[in-house]
């Protein structure tokens, strides 16, 4: 019923990287044992034996005092779909505040959320998976915006001055306070200058036809470590700036329209770069960049007008795909159009994008429309 490892495997890295919630558990001599559930895409896997996550600030902060008189910690978690699992990981750990010296290396792995008080490192010690039966079938909804709404809202001198009484834990243990709040723009992640290359290599070269349209767990997984952060750094920059020449906008266009359904597979993140994409999309086909890449290539230009919900967009794709040379391709964007002039939009998106579906569309998923 249970197995235990040494190191953190593909597989469960994929599975830690898929869950929206995990929890932390700590307990010190004497004092009451901590439970702590988080979420907020704040969890890391960083090596084999090395995970982390990003704390915001909130009613108490027992872990980090606990941390400091036991050091040790379990973190879980659990399938709320299919199939079912349990993982836990148990080891060490420890807080880096702001003011420490280590923080500037530490914080380069995460996205920096208002609030962000500290980060705890743990080396892992072991792995415990297990069959995860009992625990419950559920849907993610959303996630909730009431904390980073609150602490974007109060990051002032005053609260500050607040946060430095608070130096005991509820059990009386000692505990360190942060001194300052983290800009949030300073701690943006630095855009490597090879990023084109790299996006290019990666999804041409390695992934390649093959898993184009075929992706596992696991590569959706390594989509998500390898390219994430550079999402977050590059998703609020306008068109333009990736219409330089045509490797630039191919390798956007591949970074807001493919990586996205990889790295948030049934999530609303997934649809959250689209209209990017396509106006990339669009700019890059007015220079003609699309021309200067084989044929095989090239569809990833087409692309962000199969996935757009606007009926142009929908007939620019099918006239686009109707060159020779893409007759598979055109099925599907067809297939596309076909959904879009009947709905206005895709139905099996409804769910994750909390739509209502009506009655025809749910027959049409049931036929297959899934796009």
């Amino acid at each position: 019923m249970s197995e235990f490892f040494t190191a953190i495997g593909d597989k469960q890295r994929a599975f830690i990287e898929k869950q929206p919630v995990f929890f932390v558990a700590t307990a010190a001599d004497g004092a009451r044992i901590n439970l702590s559930p988080k979420g907020m895409d704040s969890f890391r896997v960083l090596g084999a034996n090395l995970v982390g996550y990003l704390d915001v600030g909130g009613s108490g902060n027992e872990t980090q005092a606990h941390l400091a008189a036991d050091g040790r910690i379990t973190i879980m978690f659990c399938a709320f779909d299919q199939p079912p699992l349990i993982l836990r990981l148990y080891g060490k750990g420890r807080a880096i505040l702001p003011q420490d010296n280590e923080w500037e290396i530490a914080a380069r792995m995460f996205h920096i959320l208002p609030g962000t008080r500290q980060i705890f490192l743990v080396t892992v010690e072991s792995l415990q998976e297990s069959c995860g039966w009992g625990v419950p079938v559920m849907k993610l909804e959303k996630e909730r915006e009431t904390l980073s709404k609150y602490h974007a809202q109060n990051e002032t001198p005053e609260r500050l001055a607040r946060i430095s009484t608070r130096t005991q834990s509820i059990d009386g243990l000692p505990q360190r306070v942060q001194d300052r709040f983290v800009p949030r723009e300073a701690a943006k992640v630095n855009v490597d200058p090879d990023w084109v290359p790299a996006v290019l290599n990666y999804w041409l070269n390695e992934v390649g036809p093959n898993g184009w349209f075929d992706s596992s767990e696991e590569e959706d997984a390594r989509c998500l470590h390898l390219f994430r952060a550079l999402w977050d750094a590059q998703r609020d920059n306008p068109a333009v700036d990736f219409l330089t020449d045509a490797d630039t906008a191919l390798a956007a266009i591949i970074l807001f329209d493919q990586f996205p359904r990889n790295m948030f597979r049934g999530r609303p993140e997934a649809f959250a770069t689209d209209s990017l994409a396509r106006d990339i999309a669009s700019g890059a086909l007015d220079r003609g960049f699309d021309e200067e890449f084989v044929e095989a290539a090239r569809p990833f230009y087409y692309m962000p007008f199969m996935h757009s919900e606007a009926l142009a967009d929908q007939e620019r794709s099918v006239a686009l795909f109707s060159r020779p040379g893409f007759e598979r391709n055109l099925t599907f964007a067809r297939a596309h159009y076909d959904i879009i002039a009947r709905f206005g939009r895709f139905p099996h998106r409804n769910e994750v994008l909390g739509r209502e579906t009506l009655p025809e569309e749910e027959e049409a998923v049931a036929e297959g429309a899934h796009w």
